[in-house]
């Protein structure tokens, strides 16, 4: 027992030392250090902000892209007489696409351009 208890005291007194050696400009590296860690995790993830951003925007442009051509479809169908549908109907199509699109259309556009306020809003909560 006495043996380890000299071991430890010796770890404890070499911590100790170690301790005491730090100097201020060891402490400003391993807080430069640190402070530069940060930034390029921050920097890390804006980037792969970005790279969702424009994966998501495409992939919502091709999804109205369809929607809009296949209600493009209906409406020149009902125009030929291929497709019957009562004018009640046709209206409300109309109408419904036209909101979806432009209620996307502003929930992307501010997604993908978003102000300085509403990003350090989003990383405080």
């Amino acid at each position: 027992m006495t043996k380890n208890r000299r071991e430890l005291e010796l770890i404890d007194k070499t911590v100790d030392d170690d301790r005491v050696s730090m100097t201020n400009e060891d402490i400003d590296r391993e807080l430069h250090l640190t402070d530069l860690n940060i930034k390029n995790e921050e920097l890390e993830g804006n980037k792969q902000d970005r790279k969702e951003r424009k994966s998501y925007a495409n992939k919502i442009f091709w999804f109205l892209a369809i929607f809009v051509g296949i209600m493009l479809l209906i409406v020149v169908l009902c125009g030929f007489k291929l497709l019957t549908l009562n004018d009640p109907v046709i209206i409300t199509l109309i109408s419904t696409t036209a909101a979806n699109i432009i209620g996307i259309f502003i929930y992307v556009v501010k997604y993908l351009f978003r102000t300085n306020d509403q990003t350090n809003k989003s990383k405080k909560e």
